[in-house]
């Protein structure tokens, strides 16, 4: 399971970049939500959903995963790599 912050550093290696991860205040980020068009039920549905995963967290389990898509899954390093491949660098 990985951190934010651990997603952020493989990104960084892969993108050849700084990439890293901000809280944002959920008002600031409704402000900005808004302001790209929004829909307001979408937009009370996401806080609800961010609220959730803040007070319980969001762990996954890779058994039930396997079970779903019927194949062991990949790490997230290898996603991002086999996303990047092929990809010309800017």
């Amino acid at each position: 399971m990985l951190t934010q912050s651990q997603i952020a550093e493989i990104l960084s290696k892969h993108l050849e970049r700084p990439v890293r991860a901000e809280q944002v205040e959920i008002e600031q980020w409704t402000r900005q939500a808004q302001a790209s068009g929004m829909g307001q039920y979408q937009i009370e549905t996401l806080i609800r959903m961010f609220s959730y995963y803040d007070h319980y967290s969001f762990w996954g389990n890779s058994r039930v995963l396997s079970q779903l898509i019927k194949r062991q899954p990949i790490r997230f390093e290898e996603f991002v790599e086999r996303t990047l491949r092929g990809r010309t660098k800017h």
